[in-house]
């Protein structure tokens, strides 16, 4: 449809890092995807020897790097999108502008194609490549909003644009289906959660939250999708932990663990304020200290984050997605 051993960030950047940085290697989720735009640059307006001709929205998401889509001239604030198929999880988009460029131009992001929110805001100079970063959220369409015009008499232009993010939840796997002899009045008991979806260590996980159903299985992520983010420094014997934060939708409920013989403390239970500081765990650690962090709502699908601390090296890391009152764990 149309629409209208020093420093671990310094150094070695965190091998902790957000997921925005994972989108850097990542799958292009626009990739041959539908796109539309609120204009089409005119034919009239091309010489003959143009590639784009039509200059028509999926361009953008072709895969070739010598087709673009264009907005016509005469367009005061031209906007493109592009349909995920589905909700996906999202931090960056990736575009390759042409001469006539926005210089000024926002990201946003929708799960309906109606109500979309602003991500991210972006002012350049020329252009070529330029990546936008912003906290993971779960995105169906994603939309890139143009400003202002590098050429105030023309369109905006680009060869592509690309979508990235952390790996997609694995969709929960459907109920087994009941007996054709039963009269259907079961109440489901025994559905058989899927625990043991190989999330055994040699260090148990945290227990969830056992205070509600389990999430339904069309339980939509958590938006903005939760951030988990550590700075500090190696040391000889481990890692000093000086900032320890977690971006999430305001109210979701926060549980820190910390497992070793250094931990200031065991467990600590807060409310996410959008930004939250866990100074409780703001400390030196010992190398085998595990540290993690749970971040849910109910009737969503939250974040799981584990730092394992080891000496000399930054802190090894692993991401998951978790269900609010489940014991289960997914890839995220």
């Amino acid at each position: 449809m149309p629409i209208g051993r020093g420093c671990i960030v310094g150094v070695i950047g965190l091998a902790l890092l957000a997921p925005a940085a994972i989108a850097q290697a990542g799958v292009d989720k626009a990739l041959n995807r539908p796109a539309t735009s609120s204009s089409v640059q005119r034919t009239s307006d091309l010489a003959p020897s143009q590639t784009c001709i039509p200059c028509t929205p999926g361009k953008g998401t072709d895969g070739n790097s010598s087709t673009r889509w264009g907005a016509a001239f005469a367009d005061p604030q031209p906007a493109w999108q592009v349909d995920l198929g589905s909700p996906r999880l999202v931090d960056s988009v990736l575009i390759d502008w042409e001469d006539s460029y926005a210089s000024s131009y926002q990201i946003a992001t929708s799960l309906d194609g109606s109500a979309f929110t602003v991500v991210a805001s972006q002012q350049i100079a020329s252009p070529g490549l330029r990546r936008t970063a912003f906290a993971a959220t779960a995105a169906r369409y994603v939309r890139v909003a143009g400003l202002a015009k590098a050429n105030a008499d023309k369109g905006i232009s680009f060869w592509s644009a690309q979508v990235f993010g952390p790996p997609d939840p694995a969709p929960a796997a459907a109920a087994p289906t009941p007996a054709a002899t039963g009269t259907g009045t079961g109440t489901g008991t025994g559905t058989g959660t899927g625990t043991g979806t190989g999330t055994a260590s040699t260090s148990a996980p945290i227990r969830l939250p056992d205070t509600g159903a389990p999430a339904s299985p069309r339980a939509r992520l958590l938006t903005p999708f939760p951030v988990v983010r550590i700075r500090g420094s190696v040391t000889s014997i481990g890692a000093r932990i000086a900032l320890l934060t977690i971006r999430a939708p305001r109210g979701s409920r926060i549980e820190a663990r910390c497992r070793g013989r250094s931990c200031p403390a065991r467990r600590v239970i807060l409310r996410s304020a959008r930004v939250t500081r866990v100074r409780a765990l703001e400390h030196n650690f010992r190398s085998g200290t595990v540290i993690e962090v749970l971040v849910t709502r109910r009737g969503r699908i939250g974040k799981y984050t584990r730092f394992r601390v080891r000496s000399g090296r930054a802190p090894a890391r692993t991401d998951s997605c978790a269900a609010f009152a489940s014991r289960s764990r997914t890839r995220c």
